[in-house]
């Protein structure tokens, strides 16, 4: 538990409290905002409806088909940009995981405080903000 010991919840429960509920609304947002399912969800009238899907034919892009295409595979194989996607994704998150599940670990075993090492590592976490965001 925190410092408080007559709190009625611990503060990670907190956290968890105040962004759950947002994390989950605007998954719902999102979902209900696809281009794909305003095209085939009662989200919008038959005039709409019509509308979307001829703006999805004009960009070549489909809203069901569920064949398996072994060309498709392969180009997404051989494309630069997949391969430079991993490259970022890998090269983002081996570093992000290693500093926020061990970096105060790290800090709190060369003898400081569990409170004065979550301090001292926190612009880590600012830095690594920063530099994912004007590297994207």
């Amino acid at each position: 538990m925190g410092k408080d010991p007559h709190a009625l919840l611990y503060g990670w429960q907190i956290i968890f409290s105040l962004l759950g509920p947002l994390d989950c609304g605007r998954g719902d947002g999102v979902f209900l905002h696809l281009a794909g399912l305003a095209a085939l969800g009662e989200v919008s009238d038959a005039d709409e409806k019509a509308l979307h899907v001829e703006h999805l034919r004009g960009n070549q892009q489909g809203i069901g088909s569920r064949a398996f295409k072994k060309e498709q595979v392969w180009e997404a194989l051989t494309d630069p940009n997949t391969w430079l996607h991993a490259f970022w994704v890998l090269a983002a998150n081996v570093p992000n995981s290693i500093a926020t599940n061990f970096g105060n670990i790290l800090v709190t075993g060369m003898g400081y405080s569990p409170t004065k090492s979550l301090l001292l590592v926190t612009p880590l976490g600012a830095y690594e903000v920063v530099v994912l965001l004007g590297l994207t």
